[in-house]
């Protein structure tokens, strides 16, 4: 029969891994109140973020609505036409008689010398 000594030492040294299997075994021994008081934490943060998920998506949709509406107004405006004028009226514009009074009573500032010099700096 082996000596006392030798199984004390042999169960000591298995103390070790004894004390880090209760450490890991611990948390699965936790009270079904605490239990409950996280699953219920964590109920509510799953409900939050699937709210914010839903939100998102209908964000995501009305802007898709929105864009798809600007294109849509985009396509049904009418061609731009300005550039047919001559088109719509051959006729010159004749200029009112009262633009001409008005001309005339404006009097010029710059003598045509002052106009020449200056086109010939250009």
């Amino acid at each position: 029969m082996p000596s006392m000594t030798l199984m004390i030492s042999a169960i000591s040294s298995d103390d070790f891994s004894i004390s880090l299997i209760a450490i890991t075994a611990r948390p699965t021994t936790v009270s079904l109140s605490v239990t409950s008081a996280r699953a219920a934490s964590t109920t509510l943060l799953v409900s939050r973020a699937a709210a914010a998920v839903v939100r998102t998506c209908e964000v995501i949709s009305s802007i898709a609505a929105a864009v798809s509406s600007r294109l849509a107004a985009c396509c049904s405006v009418r061609r731009d036409r300005s550039s047919e004028a001559v088109l719509i009226s051959p006729e010159p514009v004749r200029t009112s008689t009262a633009l001409l009074a008005t001309a005339d009573s404006v009097v010029p500032s710059l003598s045509m010398a002052a106009l020449k010099s200056t086109r010939t700096r250009s």
